[in-house]
């Protein structure tokens, strides 16, 4: 057999291996948090406006029309998607790496627990992923305007799935600008990187600057994406972006001193790795290049091996896409210089830059190898078993729209075509106002009229609720079930849950009757 077909069989192997970690038991885990609220949104009777962007939408529309609505035909895309964005990694570092990295390479893509994690997840962050790097590797390849405007399409509909796509289209004009043959579109495309760089230097140490990170997502993402609320009919702001790649770290780093410093450190400490290379990619001594690429490459692991066990087990490797996510940026420049043969010294940060794209925009709260559903761990079993497992589908769950966590998990099923599409959970009344005034509390009286039942969790109505008015109205106007406490995802957090029985009003004959228990 022939070196070349032993290599292709060896690649065939690597991809069936990645292929069989993520079809195992890709069905047998009900759709979670925000899979059950995009399955919901989409099959429902909500238009794709206030759901996802058209591209998305439009696709698992066909999709569940040809193979229906089950919950490995509608992570099917994903998993796909997520396979063959190995394959193209590949493609896109075999003549610059050796067969070890190669191996290397393949070895982290295929048993990384992010790439496994978003290829059983119904949503688009495999999908965009593999478009954008599908996108860089056909600009770079041929650099021809047909292919340079075919990549650019391919980008701009990633986009159209997903807001986030919106860094990988940067980073894609910066490689086509650095890949060029005229010196002025280089050093235009150096500039942006720098440009770049210090945006995400000074990105990663705002927390340190400002008491208050909101106030800083204003000034980065609110304002740029203003526009798009009204091209897409929906807001756009700081939630949709800044939450999914640097938010989630609060709170989640049981580190030594402030989750602010170590999240600054580390990931300024992965920049400069990448300008550090940047800065040697001219050396012409091979042994110290082969000590730079040690060095980085033992700085990565060691980086990414505390992450996972300063987080403990089950373990939570969510959280390295976060730090990778803010240098993806400068990294997607600096891959086009790895892609030139004269700066063989810059080929870790392209593996860093594809590792990134592979494992990027992984959103979940508990990611393991096993991959437990968030709901099965013990902070959130008080509210499984007290909601999930006594609620019917005729009972609300009443929570502040902008406190969707953790309640976001439950919807109301019914709809008779999608029996599978979430836990089995109530649905909910939500508050978009300020503070319950007292048309609220008429709209509210209405809203829960086709209910026979309710659950109020206290704490998360404390924002627009400060003086209870909806639990005395309950209270005055229904009958009590009962009250329990509940711990809440916060470590000594916790929630006083009610039940009330609702009194159904038939004003036909302008009577009240109670609803059976």
């Amino acid at each position: 057999m022939k070196q070349n077909e032993i290599n292709k069989l060896e690649l065939g192997i690597w991809l069936l291996a990645g292929f069989a970690l993520r079809i195992i038991e890709i069905g047998s885990r009900l759709l979670e948090h925000d899979e059950g609220f995009a399955a919901v949104r989409i099959f429902s009777y909500i238009e794709y406006p206030y759901t996802f962007l058209p591209p998305y939408y439009a696709l698992m529309k066909i999709w569940s029309w040809i193979f229906g609505i089950t919950i490995t035909s509608l992570r099917f895309p994903s998993m796909v998607a997520s396979v063959l964005t190995i394959l193209l990694g590949w493609i896109l570092f075999k003549d610059f790496l050796s067969k070890t990295g190669q191996r290397f390479y393949l070895l982290l893509s295929v048993i990384s627990p992010f790439s496994i994690y978003y290829a059983q997840f119904f949503k688009p962050y495999a999908i965009i992923s593999f478009l954008c790097l599908a996108a860089l590797i056909l600009a770079l390849e041929k650099r021809t305007y047909i292919r340079i405007t075919l990549a650019l399409l391919i980008a701009l509909f990633a986009f159209l799935c997903h807001f986030t796509a919106v860094l990988y289209i940067f980073g894609f004009i910066i490689s086509v600008l650095m890949t060029s043959k005229f010196r002025i579109r280089i050093k235009i495309g150096m500039l942006l990187v720098i440009v770049f760089g210090i945006y995400t230097f000074f990105w990663l140490i705002h927390p340190l600057l400002w008491s208050d990170h909101y106030s800083a997502s204003f000034v980065f993402f609110e304002a740029p994406f203003r526009f798009l609320k009204l091209l897409f009919n929906r807001y756009v702001g700081a939630w949709h972006l800044y939450t999914i790649m640097i938010n989630h770290l609060w709170g989640h780093f049981p580190l030594p001193g402030s989750p602010r410093i170590w999240k600054s450190i580390t990931g300024v400490l992965l920049l400069f790795v990448g300008y550090g290379i940047f800065i040697f990619r001219k050396t012409t001594n091979a042994e110290l290049r082969n000590k730079l690429d040690i060095v980085i490459l033992t700085i990565v692991t060691a980086h990414i091996t505390a992450l996972y066990i300063t987080n403990g087990l089950p373990l939570t490797p969510y959280i390295v896409p976060k730090y990778l996510l803010p240098s993806l940026i400068p990294l997607l420049g600096l891959i086009a210089i790895g892609l030139n043969k004269l700066y063989e010294t810059m080929k870790i940060p392209a593996v860093l830059c594809g590792l990134s794209i592979v494992m990027i925009s992984a959103v979940g709260l508990n990611t393991t190898y096993n991959l437990k559903s968030p709901i099965d761990y013990p902070d959130f079993k008080g509210i499984e078993k007290t909601i999930v497992k006594h609620a019917e589908k005729n009972e609300a769950v009443i929570s502040a729209a902008e406190l969707w966590y953790p309640l976001k998990y439950y919807w109301i099923l019914d709809n008779n075509d999608i029996p599978l599409l979430c836990y089995p959970a109530p649905g909910r009344i939500h508050f978009k106002a300020t503070k319950v005034t007292d048309e609220e509390l008429e709209k509210f009286r209405k809203d829960i009229l086709p209910f026979e039942g309710v659950w109020y969790l206290s704490n998360m109505m404390t924002i627009v609720d400060p003086d209870e008015k909806l639990l005395e109205l309950l209270k005055e106007e229904n009958v009590f079930l009962g009250e329990t406490t509940v711990a809440l995802p916060w470590p000594g957090v916790s929630a006083r849950l009610f039940h009330f029985g609702l009194k159904k009003v038939k004003a036909e004959q302008g009577t009240d009757t109670l609803s059976s228990d």
